[in-house]
């Protein structure tokens, strides 16, 4: 897990140095950890239910508008039932990101600490599908099969964040990413059934809990 953080810390600290305008304080850095589920929607959603989502998040606040983050999230999902038995393999996304966040509205009612903000991200997803072997009867009968593929990815989020204090608060998150997947790469599903189809670009939406530090 931990090799799929190095590309999101090397981004926010080549970046980080030179975004922060000379002369500035130093700005308001957070970390964040956050769990919950992920649903697949189109030609993917045939495939697999939906999951545990596991994810991180590194900022840097660069103004009161603008904070530059970058995240990880990994979804592993539980291939469906096949018409003819058993169960279609499992697919998992780690995705990798860098982007923008800023708030919503205007400035934090004393009434009504919460805090919301949206996020548009871009980065890589590395889509795996894990290993199945395919029926007797069907041709390549008794092959097993592994895919693990890197695509393009770029998204949004929106977060609604509660403050406990000057350094801690609690969040629910929503993040969608939109996967740029090759339809090659996944013919091979077609041979597990007469009905199985393969599929390209396609959607993961995480929805998850989490706790945020400020430093």
């Amino acid at each position: 897990m931990l090799r799929y953080l190095k590309p999101v810390i090397v981004v926010l600290g080549v970046v980080a140095p030179w975004a922060v305008p000379s002369g500035a304080r130093a700005q308001t850095a957070f970390l964040e950890g956050r769990g919950g589920i992920s649903a697949p929607t189109g030609e993917m959603a045939r495939w697999v239910n939906a999951g545990p989502s596991f994810g991180a998040g590194l900022g840097l606040r660069l103004s009161r508008r603008l904070t530059l983050r970058a995240d990880f999230d990994a979804s592993f999902m539980e291939g469906e039932r096949l018409e003819r038995g058993g169960e279609a393999p499992g697919i998992n996304l780690i995705h990798y990101v860098a982007g923008i966040e800023t708030p919503l509205g205007g400035a934090r009612s004393p009434i009504s600490p919460l805090e919301t903000s949206m996020s548009v991200f871009a980065g890589a997803t590395t889509l795996e599908i894990e290993a199945f072997a395919i029926p007797h009867d069907r041709p390549q009968g008794g092959q097993v099969f592994i895919l693990s593929e890197n695509y393009f990815t770029a998204g949004a989020g929106f977060r609604a964040g509660y403050p406990l204090s000057r350094f801690l608060g609690v969040f629910v998150a929503a993040r969608g990413y939109g996967v740029f997947a090759d339809k090659e790469d996944t013919k091979i599903l077609e041979l597990l059934s007469d009905r199985a189809e393969r599929f390209g670009t396609t959607w993961a939406l995480p929805v998850a809990a989490g706790v945020r530090l400020q430093f």
